[in-house]
């Protein structure tokens, strides 16, 4: 029994130092302060969990919803027309790309130089290529140009670009040609 009354006089002891007074600040300040309804009612559905929106709020949110809805729309338009101009540049481009190269494809190959400052760089430059590549560079040359190129180059990469061309079906017929000019040309 005596268990029971200091339980029940615990429980009195916090009602009444800390429930109670708690109540009655809360019910004095609503009494006599000044809290508009609005307010009153947020706080209110704020303790429920609710923090809603007043009708200020709800039409400032809207406003920025349909500015920014507004400013997507804005920025897809202005994407999708970017993207439709890069379009057509591209294809411009192609077009301008492939006529360059039917031209190029029907215009005889220039022919290289065979003396002078540019002849000793470019022979300079096929010493130092790999024999595929200075091959490939040699094979749209006209036949005095790629002998005056083939004397003037070290001997064993000369070799090496010959046995190269020498290994090409279209060029095969041409070699005999070229270094029969090869012994025969001096710069």
């Amino acid at each position: 029994m005596s268990q029971n009354i200091s339980w029940i006089v615990r429980t009195y002891r916090v009602l009444a130092l800390g429930v109670i007074p708690a109540l009655l600040v809360g019910a004095l300040l609503v009494l006599f302060v000044e809290i508009s309804p609005e307010r009153r009612a947020r706080a209110w559905a704020a303790l429920r969990g609710d923090p809603g929106a007043t009708g200020e709020e709800t039409r400032r949110l809207e406003r920025r919803r349909l500015e920014l809805t507004d400013g997507n729309r804005r920025l897809a338009d202005g994407a999708a027309a970017r993207e439709a101009e890069l379009r057509r540049r591209e294809m411009m481009a192609e077009a301008l790309l492939a006529r360059a190269l039917a031209s190029q494809a029907a215009a005889p190959a220039p022919a290289a130089p065979v003396h002078g400052e540019e002849f000793e760089a470019n022979v300079d430059l096929l010493n130092r290529l790999e024999p595929a590549t200075a091959a490939g560079l040699i094979k749209s040359w006209d036949d005095p140009a790629v002998g005056a190129y083939v004397r003037a180059m070290k001997p064993a990469r000369a070799a090496e670009i010959v046995n190269r061309l020498a290994a090409d079906p279209d060029f095969k017929d041409r070699l005999p040609r070229i270094l029969g000019t090869a012994h025969e040309r001096k710069p």
